[in-house]
């Protein structure tokens, strides 16, 4: 079973015209000695929550090569590849919806309000590890549509969050500062 779950890793980055030395070169900088004990116990969390290792580093091989076609230029590309990250349900469903989540970020000059608002949609749920990133999007989404009654709110609400993260509350709170006069 996990040769066959190999095996599908295999044909995905040969499909994204990554080789094995450069996906390696891409993630050797991960493999310091600092981070071979960082990865040993994040290997350890994810067993006993029942993660798969290889599912998870696969993931992660697959976020970094994402991350390295997005610096090399290739955004569209790289946009693939998290979308497929985003729909593949071997994956654990947090890596899925974090390459939603950079599908999003990179969509975001190219995609109109309701493609944005429709990628965002299942990540702005209570449920999902990312909603606040997703909110601030949304915000911003909304902003851009010229509802700016909606997007005043949002921010509110991500101001008002204290389980929010310090960094999203805060440009939240820098983002209300510039549009609260309009609308």
């Amino acid at each position: 079973m996990q040769e066959k779950r190999i095996e599908k890793h295999r044909v995905f980055f040969g499909q994204t015209g990554i080789d094995g030395a450069e996906l390696l070169a891409v993630l050797r900088p991960q493999i310091g000695r600092r981070q071979h004990a960082r990865q040993k116990h994040f290997n350890a969390v994810g067993v006993r929550l029942g993660y798969n290792r290889i599912e998870i580093a696969f993931g992660l091989a697959r976020l970094q090569a994402a991350a390295a076609l997005v610096k090399a230029g290739n955004t569209d590309e790289a946009i693939a590849v998290y979308d497929r990250l985003a729909t593949d349900r071997a994956v654990d469903r947090i890596l899925r919806d974090l390459g939603a989540l950079l599908a999003a970020l990179h969509r975001f000059d190219a995609a109109d309000n309701a493609e944005m608002l429709q990628r965002l949609a299942p990540l702005v749920l209570d449920s999902n590890a990312w909603r606040y990133s997703a909110r601030e999007m949304q915000a911003l989404v909304m902003h851009r549509s010229g509802d700016v009654v909606q997007a005043r709110a949002l921010l509110e609400a991500l101001v008002d969050d204290a389980e929010a993260p310090g960094g999203i509350r805060s440009r939240a709170a820098e983002l209300l500062g510039v549009i609260g006069g309009e609308g």
